[in-house]
């Protein structure tokens, strides 16, 4: 179940959703709306929660998504909802656009995608590749096409969006460096050396810095956003997973 802190005392006992996840590996978090978002492969359904009693709110059906570590992606500009499976079994449907209000399907694709972001102003979703492909599609939500691909390094995992400098940015663990994209047409922008097994990435524009974490050391960078350099490195844990 999704648990929820309050993170001013986090020595109170955490809010507990209503509903199982079916062991699900991630949500969506809808601000604006109050809203999260959360595919229960077990019983091929999309979850909407309240964002404050964790309560469910309505379920959207989403049958044959292939089965592998869904995400789910919401995207404002665009009111669509997107599930994206790795497929480790090349069945049923790896990439599916629903409407947010309505549950209508308005898409699928076959994009078996290792990770998505979407862009923060635009109706762009970004989709990277870990297990078949290599390589980075963006994804049109408001007209339903790819407009636009480029080669990665193989293996990549998350993603982050820099709004100073109008860029993708991509965590390459098995190179130990950021690959760094233009965020509209993906023309290749070099990278960024970053650490051993860089996995996750979280961009900070205010205060001029941007997190990263390793898969394989457990250790957590401080990278400058304008220079690019590594600033400090410290040891937090193993598995790192996702950084906010």
């Amino acid at each position: 179940r999704v648990l929820g802190f309050d993170t001013e005392n986090l020595t109170e006992r955490p809010i507990k959703a209503n509903v199982e996840t079916g062991a699900a590996q991630a949500f969506e978090y809808n601000p604006e709306g109050g809203e999260l978002y959360i595919y229960n492969s077990k019983t091929a359904k999309i979850l909407v929660l309240e964002n404050h009693s964790l309560t469910l709110k309505r379920t959207i059906d989403a049958p044959d998504i292939s089965p592998g570590d869904p995400w789910i992606k919401y995207c404002p500009k665009s009111g669509t909802l997107t599930i994206a499976s790795e497929a480790d079994q090349q069945r049923g449907d790896p990439f599916v656009v629903f409407d947010h209000d309505s549950g209508q399907v308005l898409d699928k694709c076959d994009l078996e995608a290792g990770n998505l972001l979407v862009h923060p102003e635009k109706p762009i979703l970004y989709a990277n590749f870990f297990r078949r492909l290599c390589g980075v599609v963006a994804y049109d939500l408001e007209n339903r096409t790819v407009m636009a691909k480029a080669p990665t390094d193989a293996r990549t995992d998350r993603m982050a969006f820099d709004p100073v400098h109008g860029e993708l940015l991509m965590a390459s663990p098995a190179e130990g460096r950021i690959q760094r994209f233009d965020a509209l047409t993906l023309e290749p922008k070099g990278a960024l050396k970053s650490i051993l097994g860089v996995r996750v990435i979280a961009v900070d524009a205010p205060n001029d810095v941007m997190l990263v974490g390793s898969l394989i050391t457990g250790r957590v960078a401080l990278m400058g956003l304008a220079d690019r350099t590594v600033k400090k490195v410290w040891y937090l844990g193993p598995w790192l997973r996702s950084i906010v």
